[in-house]
């Protein structure tokens, strides 16, 4: 579950520290959106910003985990019923 473990750094950076600041990536044909933790001027170390990309991944896990338990208590439930 590498998706919670950035879901939970991406939270207790913003309950903790401070909002991001935004930037963009342009190195690719396709750009991405990043969340920065700080004022820097060089992205060589990942841990100092959030890809929107990764945000995407993020509630990708999010909607499985839930999807999951919503399937498991509705099966749970139809059981008790049957």
């Amino acid at each position: 579950m590498k998706w919670f473990n950035r879901l939970a750094s991406a939270r207790n950076f913003i309950a903790h520290i401070g909002a991001f600041y935004l930037a963009l990536d342009t190195t690719e044909p396709a750009w991405d959106l990043l969340q920065v933790k700080g004022n820097i001027k060089q992205f060589d170390d990942p841990r100092t910003y959030v890809r929107f990309s990764s945000v995407m991944e993020i509630m990708d896990g999010l909607d499985e985990v839930v999807c999951f338990s919503m399937t498991e208590a509705i099966v749970c439930r139809w059981r008790r019923i049957a």
